[in-house]
């Protein structure tokens, strides 16, 4: 059994941004990642973040820890686990 988790919507959005420019394969982006792990220690992305934009995005709530990552990483590990 494969398992998986669905971030086609990130990936169609991700598919936009590469296409009109906005963002490029090298680009950095923040990643917010789900609190609780599935598939035992893999906590899956939950939303992302432009560089300049982050620090308005989680004012209300910092239990969540932005990271920095590369999106062509982030592009890769989405394409591994979705459904």
């Amino acid at each position: 059994m494969r398992l998986a988790y669905d971030y086609s919507d990130f990936l169609y959005g991700f598919a936009d941004e590469l296409e009109s420019g906005a963002l490029t394969l090298k680009d950095y982006i923040y990643i917010i990642r789900q609190q609780e792990p599935i598939c035992g220690t893999y906590c899956p992305i939950i939303d992302w973040y432009y560089l300049d934009t982050l620090q308005y995005a989680i004012i209300e709530d910092d239990k969540y820890k932005a990271v920095k990552v590369k999106l062509k990483i982030v592009i890769d590990e989405m394409e591994r686990w979705t459904m």
